[in-house]
């Protein structure tokens, strides 16, 4: 006869095998019911990512250095969680020194980065394989750098590039998964472009840890050989911990010249004109530009011009930004601080020029000071 305690036992794991495989069931019958909410479909003809390579020098000699900036342009926002490409080289004439993802991070044992440096130099292609480290993805807007690769020339070369076998992952709304594939590009085909990665400082800002704020700022180039001033190129910049900020913009069809100047606007600023490619002024002598001097290559270039301040005041106001600091931007500041209810975030977002989060007398004290020092109109 078995013991009343070994039959207790046997039946409460009897019990919870049972149960165990119960919900198995039940979980599998879930899976195969919604099996269509994971599953990849394919895109329609009409979505496209656009590529482009932009080369920082069109020839090298041995030893010199060149970057690749691989770039995605959208017309419409797109949601992506992945994406894989392979950029081809002449092994014989380049080495790969360094691989840098800027849109995501590598997917790891599936992408080439720096720890595969020496394959990739020996083979003649890099596998790029990034991934989006966010449930809700990355949103694709306008041009975004997806990876920059530098390169050290192996002999005196001119470089060609081909980055092919193109796909991105797109997150649907469903959570479904939509696989974007996109055409070869070729560097030899591509137009001329550069690209300017820009630093700025911002009148009255003062760097937050617990804040990451954003400013759209636009951007025009002139002379260099330019029959007329280029449209506004609009992108967002970010500050980093001491406070200097930092946005990229790309200029499809510009060439490599001398004697370029630009027109820098922030979102709450006024319009700023740049001869330098590093300009520097105190309170008592501010910069100003006489004739263009910024000397830009094919690719990126890099403009400190955090030697001058980008002064605050212009506000965009439901009717835009009119071009000065007046009494329309002073009216906003003024009904916030003397407002017996709280202020909306739109007002917050428009005339919070120190970006504390709060219209107060320190941003009406910020416009004073653009005007004292008469620069509260637009620079042509």
């Amino acid at each position: 006869m078995i013991p009343k305690p070994k039959v207790k036992l046997t039946l409460r794991l009897l019990f919870i095998f049972v149960l165990l495989s119960l919900s198995a069931l039940i979980f599998g019958l879930y899976l195969f019911l919604h099996r269509d909410s994971f599953k990849k479909t394919k895109a329609t003809n009409n979505e496209n990512v656009l590529l482009m390579l932009a080369l920082s020098k069109s020839s090298v000699q041995k030893g010199e250095e060149l970057t690749v900036s691989i770039s995605g342009s959208v017309s419409a926002q797109i949601t992506i969680i992945g994406y894989l490409g392979t950029l081809s080289f002449d092994k014989s004439k380049l080495q790969v020194k360094d691989i840098q993802y800027k849109l995501g991070s590598v997917s790891k044992d599936l992408g080439d980065d720096n720890s595969t440096l020496a394959s990739a130099s020996a083979t003649g292609k890099i596998y790029l394989q990034g991934e989006i480290q966010s449930a809700q993805g990355h949103v694709l807007s306008g041009k975004t750098e997806i990876a920059s690769i530098v390169f050290t020339a192996l002999e005196e070369t001119k470089p060609q590039f081909t980055f092919s076998d193109i796909k991105f992952y797109r997150m649907n709304v469903d959570h479904t998964l939509t696989e974007l594939q996109s055409d070869s590009v070729n560097s030899s085909s591509q137009p001329d472009a550069i690209t300017l990665t820009v630093k700025l400082k911002i009148q009255g800002y003062v760097s937050k840890a617990s804040t990451s704020p954003k400013l759209n700022v636009k951007v025009k180039l002139g002379g260099g050989g330019l029959a007329a001033v280029t449209p506004y190129r609009e992108t967002t910049f970010s500050p980093d911990s001491s406070g200097i900020w930092t946005g990229s913009i790309n200029f499809a069809s510009i060439s490599a010249a001398q004697n370029y100047y630009l027109l820098i606007k922030g979102g709450k600023h006024v319009q700023r004109k740049i001869c330098d490619n590093k300009p520097t002024e105190t309170e008592t002598s501010l910069y100003h530009c006489a004739e263009g001097k910024v000397n830009l290559i094919n690719g990126d270039n890099v403009l400190d011009l955090s030697g001058i301040l980008q002064f605050a005041g212009d506000l965009n106001l439901e009717t835009g930004q009119d071009g000065g600091v007046n009494a329309a931007d002073f009216s906003l500041i003024n009904k916030a601080i003397n407002s017996k209810t709280p202020v909306t975030a739109d007002i917050i977002e428009r005339g919070d020029i120190n970006m504390d989060g709060v219209v107060d007398s320190q941003d009406y004290s910020l416009m004073n000071k653009t005007m004292e020092l008469k620069v509260n109109r637009d620079e042509e």
